[in-house]
């Protein structure tokens, strides 16, 4: 059943590359390599794969606004340290953003509320769907690691 829906699938994005070369489409899903695992060939050439990671530092103080800021810490060297209160406020917000840990809704949610609490609830959605998310798909690849960790 599975190697037979590896196989549609692939099919279809074939089919859309051969007939609409125009359109983009997109395959999206934390571990859609494992329900692409059995394709026998994907699209070399064909396809572009593109992955999300939690911010940067750098993101961070770009998406809380603080442009200056961070041109100002880019521009800062062991010769050319930061003053004393831009140090100050740099430091404050890499505490802020130690604690919220970068994943992007985490860091949204803060901008938008202030409210700590707000992006623990917001944290923990992530991590129940991501939870979620990891039990529809190969349960054997989940035992093999959870075995590989516990024996260490």
């Amino acid at each position: 059943m599975k190697s037979r829906f590896a196989f549609l699938l692939s099919r279809r994005f074939v089919f859309f590359y051969e007939k609409y070369p125009e359109l983009h489409i997109v395959a999206a899903g934390s571990l859609l390599e494992f329900a692409l695992e059995e394709v026998p060939s994907f699209g070399v050439g064909r396809v572009r794969s593109v992955f999300v990671y939690p911010l940067s530092f750098n993101e961070y103080l770009r998406a809380a606004g603080e442009n200056g800021l961070l041109s100002l810490k880019l521009k800062a060297s062991a010769d050319r340290p930061l003053p004393e209160p831009v140090h100050a406020k740099l430091l404050d917000h890499f505490k802020r953003f130690l604690v919220l840990g970068g994943m992007p809704e985490v860091i949204k949610v803060y901008l938008k509320s202030k409210d700590l609490i707000a992006c623990g609830r917001a944290l923990d959605d992530l991590i129940t769907s991501l939870k979620a998310d990891f039990a529809k798909y190969k349960r054997q690849y989940l035992f093999y690691g959870l075995r590989k960790y516990s024996i260490q």
